[in-house]
């Protein structure tokens, strides 16, 4: 019976057992998770703004440690942590395996080696650092001490970035419980893939300085500031402050997760469905009632009481920011033709855009009756969030296509250094072309002297927007907070081939409220600084063709007769304004040259006899 008790222990000691040894792996090992390498977010230029690098975090076995009171002094000195939270961790004999301190420097890792203390180790870890600090806290977001993303860009691409995560076999005894390792232990894992975003860094603190000297100036009480590239809808810089006395930063992202009314920011996009629905044309006559209006048993008036208009044409409704012009707007449209036209510009629903936690805003569901019909026309009784807003602006300007709007533009192997772009969702027609470029036209109109949008302008460049100084609705009870509001502007750079939409947004400034006081400056200083870095060309209106298209073959000196035949008519000299205004403005304009003079000619085709209208523009 001796015999085959030792021949058996010899089988088993000697020939391997897969069987055997997955129990001894079971009952004599565990694992420890450590943190991988996530990869690094970029900005547009390939700036590192979010990064991982090496760390050290200190653990123990309290089975080691002959003098746990003593121990917990001295590591309390080393880490710089409270004596009792040490000793709670390390006085009990049965655990093999407490975290003390993850993450320190190299400095208190220094010290806690050379102290050489029996029953404490030390590991590598990967941490998450970010080089500009704050700048990009609303957006990047944060990663906890497992690795893990919890807020922010960190959190929307976690499985992208994060890498192959580390477990570390470690000997235990036959009660299971984890054994001490001497030395150090270092692991290499598989990083996670560099993620490229859209922000311009330098855009981004600009940004955000100007909007705090703008906070300070007026005591405002947070303020959100976007810049979308026009065409594509991919975000330049996106800044979200509240002022907690120090002015910071918040992590929460304010132009995505909350909602508000937009006030007079809303009444392009109604005058524009108008235009597009053929209800008014661009030198339509409306009668603004002289600044008072009834609609069913309530009043509708004007923000300024000084406005007591008569007849105002779309684009001096839009200057002027006449509540009773663009309702009369909003009338003729219909409760269900504006829900419709508002729902495929994007409002009420979210824009998908890569960042968690979207608030879609609200649009109530139809019947509404006349006065709720007349507020939202002029933006009460509607709610969206900047982005949101931004993003439905871009596509009234930019030829009428509605992008989903992004924050990563691509992503780079950090091993092989190959870049991919991201595969981008398909833009959607809201309008037409030609109502889009007759609105770049008329909003330019916002920021020439009479505008409401004066104090936008940038010297050099034509530039178009619109002013909103909305109410800011209560938390606490139904209907308005008094004397609170939201101001902004939102515009656009330059009018004939927008490439960028800034929208700029300061809450419940105290000093004052009007949009056109308060955010339009901030505009035209970002705006500048974009101008200035994009070396764009300052001119007021560029050779670029403001509304059908520049065509280079023909000369932009009036003829008698061109090329194609057409005879000259009769030939004026008029504002851009004016063009806009005169009966010419129902016809296919077509413009040329380049200047601030507008020389209005109308021709005829010799052979049918059809008229057209061009406009030449001439420098001063």
């Amino acid at each position: 019976m001796w015999l085959l008790v030792l021949s058996r222990a010899f089988y088993i000691q000697v020939w391997p057992n897969e069987k055997l040894a997955q129990l001894q792996e079971r009952k004599y090992q565990t694992r420890i998770k450590l943190n991988s390498q996530r990869g690094s977010f970029l900005d547009k230029d390939k700036r590192e703004i979010a990064m991982s690098q090496i760390s050290y975090s200190i653990y123990a076995d309290p089975k080691l440690i002959k003098a746990p009171k003593a121990t917990a002094k001295q590591l309390s000195k080393l880490l710089g942590v409270s004596y009792e939270s040490i000793y709670s961790r390390i006085k009990d004999k049965n655990r093999r395996f407490v975290w003390l301190q993850r993450f320190i420097d190299d400095n208190k890792y220094a010290r806690v080696k050379a102290a050489d203390l029996a029953g404490i180790s030390s590991v590598q870890e990967w941490k998450r650092v970010y080089p500009f600090e704050n700048l990009y806290k609303g957006i990047v977001g944060l990663v906890g001490q497992e690795g893990v993303g919890l807020e922010g860009l960190e959190l929307r691409y976690d499985r992208q970035i994060a890498g192959d995560s580390e477990k570390v076999n470690v000997k235990r005894d036959a009660r299971g419980r984890p054994l001490n390792i001497d030395g150090m232990i270092v692991t290499e894992n598989q990083m996670g893939n560099d993620l490229v975003m859209t922000i311009d860094t330098d855009l981004q603190f600009y940004f955000e300085t100007q909007l705090k000297e703008t906070m300070q100036k007026f005591e405002g009480e947070g303020a959100i500031g976007i810049v979308l590239d026009a065409a594509t809808s991919e975000i330049r810089s996106m800044v979200s402050l509240a002022n907690s006395g120090r002015n910071d930063l918040v992590l929460k992202q304010k132009a995505i997760t909350d909602v508000f009314e937009p006030g007079s920011t809303l009444k392009p996009f109604v005058m524009a469905l108008g235009l597009e629905e053929n209800l008014i044309q661009a030198n339509s006559k409306i009668f603004c009632e002289y600044g008072k209006m009834k609609v069913a048993d309530r009043w509708i008036k004007e923000s300024d009481q000084h406005h007591q208009f008569a007849y105002l044409s779309p684009s001096e409704i839009l200057a002027f920011s006449s509540n009773i012009g663009v309702a009369k707007v909003g009338f003729q449209l219909g409760a269900d033709r504006l829900r419709q036209g508002l729902v495929k510009f994007g409002f009420s629903q979210k824009t998908m855009v890569d960042f968690p936690g979207e608030s879609k805003g609200v649009l109530h569901e139809t019947p509404w009756n006349s006065h709720l019909l007349a507020n939202i026309s002029f933006g009460q009784g509607i709610s969206v969030n900047a982005l949101q807003l931004t993003n439905s602006f871009a596509a009234l300007v930019n030829g009428g296509l509605l992008n989903r709007p992004t924050l990563v533009k691509g992503r780079r192997n950090t091993e092989t250094l190959e870049y991919t772009e991201l595969e981008k969702a398909p833009a959607t027609r809201v309008i037409s072309k030609k109502t889009s470029d007759l609105l770049k036209v008329m909003l330019s109109s916002v920021t020439h002297e009479g505008g409401t949008g004066v104090n936008a302008k940038v010297p050099g460049f034509l530039i178009g927007g619109k002013t909103g100084t909305a109410q800011k609705a209560s938390q606490k009870f139904r209907g308005y907070e008094p004397n609170a509001y939201l101001s902004s502007f939102i515009g656009f750079i330059p009018v004939h081939e927008p490439r960028y939409v800034i929208y700029v947004m300061v809450d419940t400034p105290k000093k004052s409220f009007y949009g056109s006081q308060v955010a339009a400056p901030v505009f035209a200083k970002v705006a500048s600084f974009l101008a200035r870095k994009d070396g764009m060309v300052p001119n007021l209106i560029s050779d670029k063709n403001l509304i059908a298209g520049f065509d280079k073959s023909r000369t932009s000196k009036v003829k008698p007769k061109n090329d194609s035949g057409d005879v000259a008519t009769e030939t004026k000299t008029l504002s851009l304004r004016d063009v806009l205004k005169s009966p010419h403005a129902t016809d296919e304009l077509e413009f040329y040259g380049k200047g601030s003079k507008v020389e209005l000619m109308e021709s005829e085709d010799a052979e049918t006899g059809t008229k057209k209208v061009k406009v030449f523009l001439k420098s001063n």
